[in-house]
């Protein structure tokens, strides 16, 4: 299967009958064809370029050929695709094989040289960059799409073996011969090529907003606050310079817990989310309830895995002004099972 058949098959412009997978491959009938559990959230996972250098640039040359030509791809991140966009009937168990998955991974990296183009069946064209996965990325993919297909609605192309799925980053849409002609002389012009960026995070959105990133540097799951946090892109970024640096190996040092993924069993109570006064009370090393908050958040998604059980034995926050218990719960990892204080308003 060639590049252009795969590229073609992701963009829904392929009206053949698709070739039957071969037989290890193929799916179960039940995974892909029935339609009853699935909800109609869209759900993709995808590279997004982390680097603003690299990422302003392929932003730049696409806000040019929409602008010159209008032809652009209209993306509002630069990003490469590696499952989806897909349903699932299970949210809860795709994010922990998204985690679990990733946690995996030891660092990938990609290449990015040159631009390509196929013809579409009205005779316009695709116009796209390139893009050369590592193995280990090769490898990602894979595992990502395997893990998933049990419970969630894969598009055709999901089921790709690792070496016949092409990674690409699509330039522009439906393009028309003469104006391709030009928009080739352009970038024949203007050579762009990446080689061996460094993956720092790989990106799961729920109808085209981060759900979660994994960070490979962080060896977390990020929320979509986190990911889009500056303080985070730091220190993912010194990860990142670190591990250039060869400070860092590549097939870094994984956790025992996640390692294993062996659900684990927690008590805890007494957090007392919004209480300005317990910093004083009980001598916790804080300037302020705002950095109490995020630093309890942080230890517990650090110690707590998605898998985990926690008993909560009440007084998760305090205060008349406090957000109720269940907003600090929808924020912490693990199935937690709730025994009300006497400081907890609201329900759980």
């Amino acid at each position: 299967m060639s590049i252009f058949d795969t590229i073609k098959r992701l963009l829904g412009l392929d009206q053949k009958p698709l070739t039957p997978l071969p037989k290890k491959a193929q799916p179960k009938q039940d995974y892909v064809s029935r339609s009853r559990g699935y909800s109609s959230d869209n759900y993709l996972i995808e590279i997004r370029f982390f680097n603003r250098k690299i990422k302003s640039q392929m932003k730049e040359l696409e806000d040019y050929l929409d602008r010159k030509f209008g032809v652009g791809a209209h993306h509002y991140v630069p990003h490469v695709t590696l499952v989806g966009g897909f349903t699932t009937s299970d949210e809860r168990r795709l994010i922990n094989d998204f985690f679990s998955t990733c946690s995996k991974s030891p660092i990938v990296t990609l290449s990015m040289e040159g631009f390509d183009s196929f013809e579409k069946q009205d005779g316009k064209r695709v116009v796209y960059f390139d893009v050369q996965g590592s193995e280990e990325l090769k490898e990602l993919r894979y595992q990502l799409s395997q893990s998933l297909m049990p419970y969630c609605k894969l598009s055709t192309f999901d089921f790709d073996k690792k070496e016949e799925f092409a990674f690409h980053e699509t330039l522009a849409n439906n393009v028309p011969e003469k104006i391709y002609i030009a928009i080739k002389r352009y970038l024949e012009k203007t050579p762009f090529k990446i080689d061996n960026f460094v993956v720092p995070r790989i990106t799961l959105l729920k109808n085209g907003k981060i759900m979660w990133e994994y960070d490979f540097f962080l060896e977390k799951l990020l929320n979509r606050d986190e990911a889009r946090n500056p303080e985070y892109y730091c220190k993912t970024e010194n990860g990142v310079q670190k591990y250039l640096a060869g400070k860092r190996s590549k097939n870094r040092l994984i956790p025992a817990s996640v390692q294993s993924n062996k659900p684990q069993t927690f008590i805890y109570s007494d957090t007392h989310f919004d209480h300005k006064y317990i910093i004083s009370y009980c001598n916790r090393p804080f300037s302020s309830v705002g950095e109490m908050n995020q630093f309890l958040v942080n230890n517990w998604n650090y110690t707590v895995k998605l898998y985990d059980t926690v008993y909560l034995l009440g007084d998760l926050s305090y205060g008349k002004k406090s957000h109720p218990a269940s907003y600090w719960a929808d924020k912490l990892y693990g199935r937690k099972i709730f025994i009300k204080g006497s400081h907890d308003n609201g329900t759980v």
